[in-house]
């Protein structure tokens, strides 16, 4: 089971991956994308969210910084409606 979960981290932005026993494990989310995508979408609204930092910067203070602020004023409703988090 910790392969597994590691698997869907490692392979975040692929929709499937070949496990060692030669298995298709289909990675997809409700909305078709693979988890780490820039444009997965709503049910109920044409508005776009995105899982990936722009540009895939290399893990620094500032790249968190923009990460929590993407997470912050990129958050919305199934409806489309901006969210506010704490």
């Amino acid at each position: 089971m910790d392969l597994d979960l590691s698997h869907r981290f490692t392979f975040a932005a692929s929709t499937t991956y070949t496990d060692m026993d030669g298995r298709v494990v289909d990675l997809t989310t409700g909305d078709g994308l693979a988890l780490a995508s820039a444009s997965h979408t709503l049910t109920g609204s044409s508005t776009t969210y995105s899982t990936v930092i722009t540009s895939n910067p290399v893990f620094s203070k500032t790249s968190l910084e923009t990460a929590e602020k993407s997470f912050v004023e990129g958050t919305y409703s199934n409806i489309g409606e901006k969210m506010t988090l704490p």
